[in-house]
């Protein structure tokens, strides 16, 4: 009678499996969604140890354009992540300051889609991201966090990013309102979601570690050693970026959540002479993000067209099988021009090369058009 009972069982079971393969619903559908993240070895990492790798989703004022709703459509997010090997996404909540969604609401639909699709298929992360500063035109950001923070505090594969670059336009009492926003729309809502961002400078032109963890720190009452929180950064120029971000690494948790390169449009920025901020990250275990362009929509099209031939090419590749990918011919010289400062820097082989100065603004967009491609 068992014996019976278990072959009707397995029957069953085979039937259903034909009425799944029949109606196209993808296997990884019922992959595990990603436990929570935790702090290790000075970084934000998988709950299984890895580093987190990924790049944007754009959430534009047209929340059904193209770029908005990418990562919506399941199969990309698949791609991100056997094909980019990624696994976070950043989902920007861009605001009307930045030229970005007419409310938060509109963009609910969008995160709430992608999120879904973190969780079908399986290991990867979403950052919601109040993407703008207080100032020039934003949403009231202690109401977009009591919304934000209620709505996804039990998704073990959500963290939140509390602001983007503060460092542009801080508010005037920046410790008071930051420690607010923390304690009280943030932390007080989602107890036990990682949390980044409560400063997010543009430039890492200094060691942050003793402010964010003597200052800022104890003011929002946050305590570092719970592996709740970490300083999170973007890359976007200076000489003492690689001092800075070890020197922060040594009080708090770090991670690089934009940085930019030579690839549709984009200037290449560097860390520590390396062309390629990844190649960095992955060279001192940080965990990043790269910023893509709003514009294509293929939202992974400079991933897999730069980033991924410059990691096979220079050997910093982030997984083990890279037969699959031919590395494209790349850009081997070209500049980095520093728009607030009007320095310029050659970059020869993924590499700096300091001391070309430029008079004019109009010398430095010159000398650029001048410089060609030169194949490796």
């Amino acid at each position: 009678m068992a014996e019976k009972s278990f072959m009707r069982t397995m029957r069953r079971l085979a039937v259903a499996g034909c009425i799944i393969g029949s109606l196209g619903i993808n296997q990884s559908a019922f992959a595990v969604a990603a436990g929570r993240p935790i702090i290790s070895g000075g970084t934000i990492k998988t709950a299984d140890r890895q580093l987190l790798r990924g790049c944007h989703a754009h959430i534009l004022r047209d929340v059904n354009s193209t770029v908005s709703r990418f990562f919506t459509i399941r199969s990309n997010v698949q791609k991100l992540k056997d094909q980019a090997h990624m696994n976070v996404i950043r989902i920007a909540f861009i605001t009307p300051g930045w030229g970005g969604a007419a409310s938060p609401d509109d963009g609910l639909p969008i995160a709430d889609s992608i999120i879904a699709n973190c969780e079908a298929v399986g290991g990867v992360y979403a950052i919601i991201n109040y993407h703008g500063p207080t100032a020039g035109g934003a949403w009231d950001l202690n109401a977009f966090w009591d919304k934000m923070a209620q709505r996804y505090k039990d998704k073990t594969c959500v963290l939140f990013g509390a602001i983007n670059e503060l460092f542009y336009s801080p508010p005037a009492d920046v410790d008071r309102s930051m420690a607010d926003l923390y304690k009280n729309h943030m932390r007080k809502w989602a107890p036990n979601t990682m949390i980044m961002g409560i400063q997010e400078p543009v430039e890492m032109n200094s060691n942050w570690g003793p402010y964010m963890r003597d200052i800022l720190g104890p003011f929002a009452g946050i305590n570092w050693s719970d592996g709740k929180d970490c300083f999170s950064f973007h890359v976007y120029g200076s000489d003492k970026t690689e001092q800075s971000i070890l020197g922060t690494r040594t009080f708090v948790p770090v991670m690089c959540t934009e940085f930019s390169f030579a690839a549709e449009g984009w200037t290449q920025l560097n860390i520590g002479g390396y062309a390629m901020p990844a190649e960095w990250c992955e060279r001192n275990g940080v965990s990043w993000i790269v910023w893509q362009d709003r514009k294509p929509t293929d939202q992974l099209s400079a991933v897999m067209n730069y980033l991924i031939p410059d990691a096979i090419a220079k050997k910093y590749a982030w997984w083990t099988n890279t037969s699959a990918h031919s590395p494209k011919t790349t850009v081997n010289v070209h500049t980095r021009i520093n728009a607030r400062s009007g320095s310029v820097a050659v970059l020869v082989n993924g590499r700096i090369v300091l001391g070309q100065a430029q008079k004019t603004r109009m010398n430095q967009l010159e000398a650029w058009k001048k410089i060609v491609r030169m194949d490796r």
